[in-house]
């Protein structure tokens, strides 16, 4: 049996729940993000941390065996994006 499209839209609603009340509280603070004073803390310590591979970096890279992105995240615990910048900041410095 072929149904139109206009009634089976209209039996698609049909089949739709009413919306759910929500039974979540603000968190307050028990959430999860840090509040705005940490943040702060917290990317100007990952800054120093780049700061400080992109030193060592500029001092050390002619001995590297492998890539400089692998060792600079191991080395300094630095994500792709921070070692890839501690090696633009070590190219700025020898430029």
């Amino acid at each position: 049996m072929v149904v139109p499209e206009a009634d089976s839209n209209h039996r698609h609603a049909d089949f739709q729940s009413k919306a759910i009340p929500g039974k979540s509280v603000a968190s307050g603070k028990n959430g999860v993000k840090p509040d705005a004073e940490n943040q702060r803390l917290t990317e100007e310590l990952s800054n120093l941390e780049i700061l400080e591979a992109a030193r060592w970096y500029f001092e050390n890279r002619r001995q590297l065996t492998r890539g400089f992105v692998p060792v600079l995240r191991e080395k300094f615990g630095l994500t792709t994006l921070q070692a890839i910048e501690a090696a633009k900041l070590a190219g700025e410095r020898h430029g």
